[in-house]
């Protein structure tokens, strides 16, 4: 992150949303000698989707019908995880099952794309997988600890010399004040884009449910992803002894097509909240039931509590399952970050500061 060169120290951005894509954003357009604030609606960053999720930096791995999201995160994954090392996972195992049956690629095809796209990939037997895993590959891959990430992004923000607004709604009277405006808030990104006047984006919403456990001792520090179709998986929770699991199909307790979320009132409340200890509903028996099939170490599973947050698309991709991380120039003086896999924030943040650069030159 070198510093691109004096601008002007007058000239005032607002960077709305806390999340690692808007923080990492405020980090590198400060760089350019410029006034920066960063706006979160919630009590502290990273509480909404970037705090809420696998925890997988993505290598590639996950995107066997999308190469280009498997080769752009695979290309922006060093620098995030050298970057913010300490919040890297370290000692856990990671494999990539090929299920039997409805696997959307077969074995044969998923080490194709492992060998196309350069993905270190050994075939193995896992015994902490059943006989409906066709094939087993140990993959070279990181998780993060969230906590750890938040302090590390506190500290840049810090030393970048940004101003941190936590707990403010940028309202359009507020940003009327800044010369230019970056929109990273993620599913809410459409709400601050109409009453900024500006077209907005059609999205797909899904209000996902990451439920955390505690496995046996004997299940080890291992990540298990069972691709590719209505499966799951199980990973270490950050530098803890917990795990968090994933489910394609039961982590999704509504989807809809549109301009915002539409969350039910039950879940609303616990949006957003961290881990909810007694949720007032929860899929929880239905990750169990469908994964222990895969990985019966599941059925002893202990459940801790569930995090809620929206998950935002782009829609109709479920055919490749794209994800990708657009840069959109929306005004002049506006622009807006949509976010695909948290690794590419770094890239973003670039192409962000180079778009402010250009309006100030």
């Amino acid at each position: 992150m070198g510093v691109l060169g004096e601008v002007n120290s007058n000239y005032k951005v607002a960077v709305v949303g806390g999340g690692i894509f808007g923080a990492a954003a405020a980090i590198e357009i400060a760089t350019l000698n410029v006034d920066v604030t960063i706006f979160e609606r919630e009590h502290d960053l990273l509480q909404a989707a970037s705090g809420i999720n696998q925890y997988r930096l993505h290598r590639g791995y996950h995107y066997p019908r999308s190469t280009e999201t498997a080769l752009s995160s695979k290309e922006a994954e060093p620098e995030f995880a050298s970057r913010f090392s300490p919040a890297i996972v370290q000692g856990a195992e990671h494999y990539y099952s090929i299920a039997a049956e409805n696997s959307k690629v077969s074995p044969e095809q998923y080490i194709k794309f492992c060998q196309e796209t350069n993905l270190y990939h050994q075939e193995v037997e896992l015994p902490l997988v059943s006989p409906k895993v066709a094939v087993t590959l140990r993959a070279e891959e990181y998780l993060f600890d969230p906590g750890t990430l938040r302090q590390l992004v506190h500290k840049e923000l810090d030393n970048a010399g940004v101003k941190i607004k936590l707990q403010t709604n940028a309202t359009k009277s507020i940003l009327n004040k800044f010369d230019f405006v970056v929109i990273a808030t993620y599913a809410s990104s459409n709400e601050l884009v109409s009453q900024l006047e500006l077209p907005v984006q059609e999205y797909q919403y899904e209000v996902c449910e990451k439920p955390i456990v505690r496995m046996p001792k004997s299940f080890g520090r291992v990540s298990i992803v069972v691709m590719d179709g209505p499966f799951m998986c199980i990973d270490p929770y950050g530098h803890s002894d917990l795990f968090v699991l994933g489910n394609v199909v039961h982590a999704i307790h509504s989807v809809n097509d549109g301009h915002e979320p539409q969350v039910s009132p039950t879940i609303a409340p616990m949006l957003n909240r961290g881990i909810i200890t007694n949720p007032s509903v929860s899929n929880f028996n239905h990750f169990i039931e469908s994964g222990q099939a895969f990985i019966p170490a599941l059925s002893e599973a202990e459940f801790v509590g569930s995090m809620f947050t929206v998950r935002t698309v782009l829609p109709r991709r479920d055919l490749t399952d794209e994800r990708p991380t657009e840069v959109a120039q929306l005004s002049p003086s506006v622009i807006r970050l949509f976010s695909g896999k948290i690794g590419t924030s770094i890239h973003a943040a670039k192409s962000a500061a180079a778009i402010v650069r250009q309006q100030i030159a």
